[in-house]
């Protein structure tokens, strides 16, 4: 907020300038003013004495804010906005001479990852402990990867308990987002496996909220609530939290299965491909309802309406044309059209198609156009369908931001898709499973166990890994039965 006399703050992030003994809060922040003197967005500076809070607390419990920040304090206009941006920006260079690794730990496009930092100050050295609700892709996104990093050089991380009810899958109120509560514990030298606990449904009232707390306390069988997996402390330390979006434990050991492989028979999207350009680029650009007098009609793949998009086989359902004088930049799109196209949002317990292909190239707006950087037609049709097998869809799934049921994928994300490498592997299987099923039917994911052509993908796949087919299967059988996949509670018991 903004204080009277033109002094910007920002909110609780002032705590952070706090961190030596000798600044006072009281120089840091706003007071509440007396009530005849409020103004509406706005306090004037008293002179309340006050204290540097560092290091004075044995327990801190947060929500930090998940807003973005091209929305965020849109209660200011521009000029108060850049106020508090700017002062933002001077908390973390403070921070940065005192104390260079939480800085580190900062994105400056989101607000929440400035708030590991805060708990690490205003926690006790020793014997603390700290508690926060964080939406649970921020357990698994690039963009928080140096918080929890952070967070994990400074505190032992014990417990995450993720919410897999398709009821109730926050904590917070008036959120619709998956969240996570994590436990994490001023610690010693020594550092044990995080316990990821994944509730089949949340607590209905404050008695069974009781239970189910003491139960986790108390190490015992979660039974009818969920399930339990123990995630090793040398995942964590590297910010490998992504125990966290599956309900089944095994399906976060076959991801870290398959990143094993990375550098051998499996590589980055970006390694290989131009994952370019994105939807933004091409509504920026392109009238997807064209003017009359447009010269030249570009053939895009605009919606993905997955009740349409049934098989691999994608055709265009638009002619999009430049807007009004952008034909030079909509020149340059249409070089980067592509035959094969991999969705960039997807909803999963509808979705049948992460990839397609067509007959001419394209570009997309839900969709975005690879290109090997080695053209290769075979490639492509074994990329097509990597990207709807199994091991494929698991990449997918790990991947997820936003929201786990309505995964939006940036073009980074894409380009840092696991994919098979054709310098080291025979990509030959997977060429041959698309031509066989590229006109098939493939049942949504969540009918993934019942569908006879994704068989046939994953059996591809197992061959170019090396790896048991069987276990493939059992993957198959596990993504169809997650919360997020098929929008039904989780199976719980024996």
């Amino acid at each position: 907020h903004t204080g009277g006399g033109g002094g910007q703050k920002a909110g609780s992030l002032e705590f952070l300038a706090t961190a030596r003994d000798d600044l006072d809060i009281a120089r840091m922040a706003v007071p509440l003013p007396a009530a005849g003197d409020l103004r509406a967005e706005r306090a004037e500076p008293g002179a309340t004495p006050g204290e540097s809070l560092a290091g004075k607390f044995d327990l801190v419990i947060m929500n930090p804010p998940f807003t973005r920040n091209d929305i965020r304090n849109r209660q200011y206009d521009r000029s108060g906005q850049q106020a508090v941006q700017r002062r933002e920006m001077e908390i973390v260079q403070f921070l940065s001479d005192l104390d260079p690794p939480a800085a580190k730990a900062i994105d400056h496009t989101s607000v929440q990852t400035y708030f590991g930092p805060l708990a690490d100050i205003l926690l006790k050295r020793q014997s603390a402990s700290l508690a926060s609700v964080v939406p649970t892709t921020a357990l698994t996104g690039k963009a928080a990867k140096r918080q929890r990093q952070f967070l994990a050089e400074r505190f032992q991380l014990e417990t995450v308990v993720t919410s897999h009810d398709p009821r109730r899958v926050n904590f917070s109120e008036n959120t619709s987002i998956h969240e996570s509560l994590l436990i994490a514990r001023r610690s010693g030298v020594e550092r044990r496996p995080t316990r990821f606990i994944s509730l089949a449904r949340m607590p209905r009232d404050a008695h069974e909220a009781i239970v189910l707390a003491d139960l986790i306390t108390g190490r015992r069988p979660l039974d009818e609530w969920g399930t339990e997996h123990s995630w090793p402390w040398l995942r964590v330390r590297e910010g490998d939290w992504s125990a966290a979006q599956f309900y089944h434990g095994r399906l976060a050991e076959a991801m870290h299965d398959l990143e094993a492989l990375a550098g051998t028979r499996l590589v980055g999207a970006a390694d290989r491909c131009r994952v370019e350009p994105d939807g933004r680029a091409i509504r920026g650009e392109l009238l997807r309802e064209p003017l009359a007098q447009a010269q030249w009609k570009i053939p895009v793949l605009w919606d993905h309406v997955t009740a349409r998009q049934t098989t691999m086989t994608a055709v265009a359902d638009v002619l999009a044309a430049p807007k009004p004088g952008r034909e030079h930049a909509a020149r340059g799109l249409a070089s980067m059209a592509s035959h094969l196209l991999v969705a960039n949002r997807l909803r999963t317990d509808t979705v049948r198609t992460a990839a397609v292909f067509a007959n001419e190239k394209l570009l997309g707006s839900a969709w975005v156009p690879v290109r090997p950087i080695e053209p290769s037609p075979a490639f492509e049709r074994a990329l097509c369908a990597w990207w709807n097998s199994t091991p494929g869809i698991l990449t997918f799934l790990h991947s997820r931001s936003k929201a786990l049921d309505y995964a939006r994928y940036s073009l980074d994300s894409l380009r840092s898709l696991l994919v098979p490498d054709p310098k080291e592997v025979d990509i030959g299987p997977l060429r041959e499973a698309f031509e066989d099923c590229r006109s098939r039917t493939l049942l949504p994911w969540p009918q993934l166990h019942a569908c006879p052509n994704r068989a046939i993908l994953d059996q591809a796949a197992a061959q170019v890994l090396r790896i048991d087919g069987r276990k493939v299967a059992v993957w198959r059988q596990l993504i169809s039965q997650e919360p997020t996949v098929s929008k039904r509670p989780a199976r719980v018991g024996p």
